[in-house]
């Protein structure tokens, strides 16, 4: 919380007193603890909120990285690194290459490759092949529509 004081204007003097700062002191005390309260509620939410859409967006022309709550290392492993590597070296070696699924134990990966624009999502390890499929298709109409029709 930020507060601006102009202890002097021409119309009124502010004199900067210990009345003045105990006066302040005991409104703080009555009010900011509400708000922090109201705050952290919704902080705590935000944080606590698991956000199953993980993808990783590059774009080639503009070297552009977007990553969607992949920074955990729970999530972005070293192994999720060599496999969107080694992914993303079959895209750059094959133009014909559009569409790559890997499936692991950790998880499912299906990389997207158009116009130099490439995506990488995370699905977890149980979901089938066609419920990887629909969830793919959710996330590109949703965020790109635009990129991947």
């Amino acid at each position: 919380m930020t507060l601006l004081f102009k202890v002097e204007t021409p119309e009124q003097q502010y004199p900067f007193t210990y009345a003045m700062v105990l006066a302040l002191n005991n409104f703080l005390a009555m009010h900011v603890p509400a708000v922090s309260a109201q705050l952290e509620s919704v902080v705590t939410k935000v944080l606590q909120k698991e956000d199953p859409i993980r993808f990783l967006y590059y774009n080639k022309m503009n070297m552009a990285v977007k990553f969607s709550n992949l920074v955990s290392k729970e999530v972005f492993t070293p192994e999720l690194i060599l496999t969107v590597n080694q992914m993303h070296e079959a895209f750059e070696s094959d133009e014909e290459c559009v569409e790559q699924h890997m499936n692991n134990s950790f998880y499912w990966v299906v990389g997207i490759s158009s116009l130099g624009r490439e995506i990488y999502m995370i699905f977890p390890p149980n979901y089938t092949s066609a419920k990887v499929d629909i969830e793919k298709k959710k996330i590109l109409a949703m965020y790109f529509q635009n990129l991947y029709i």
